[in-house]
């Protein structure tokens, strides 16, 4: 029994020493829900740009986010901004760069995340994962995004 416990709690310290922050360069305005484990929002898409309200009540509603305890979206001009969504997830404990960048002349927006494991040892039993939902300036229709 005492194998037991000694086993948890050295899981427990090393995770809890194990921390690191998300990153947002490029374009990005905002992130949503960073702190909110994936399954909080199952009904999201693994990735999306919404570009108009009704996308966003259609795409991120009450529904999605009914196990996310006092968590309501921001009012968002999506005459100035859109919402792109790009899930990641990985087996260990993780942080997520995102970086968004745009090229004119393809009119293509690449919405790049990057997974950076943390140097912990939590035995196989960790999981990250993140819906990186970001708030971008105004996505044109004629633009497509790529998503990495």
């Amino acid at each position: 029994m005492k194998k037991l416990y000694f086993f948890i709690l050295s899981i427990l310290l090393l995770n809890s020493c194990c921390k690191g922050d998300n990153e947002n360069n490029g374009l990005i305005v905002a992130s949503f829900l960073d702190s909110f484990q994936g399954y909080c929002y199952g009904y999201i898409p693994h990735t999306a740009c919404i570009r108009k309200q009704s996308e966003f009540e259609r795409i991120i509603n009450q529904d999605s986010l009914r196990f996310c305890t006092n968590f309501k979206f921001p009012e968002i001009d999506f005459n100035k901004n859109s919402i792109l969504i790009n899930y990641k997830e990985d087996q260990a404990i993780s942080t997520f760069s995102r970086h968004v960048s745009v090229d004119s002349l393809t009119k293509e927006i690449t919405y790049l995340v990057s997974v950076n494991r943390l140097n912990c040892r939590c035995f196989d039993l960790c999981q990250s994962s993140n819906y990186n939902i970001i708030l971008v300036p105004k996505v044109d229709s004629t633009f497509k995004v790529i998503y990495k």
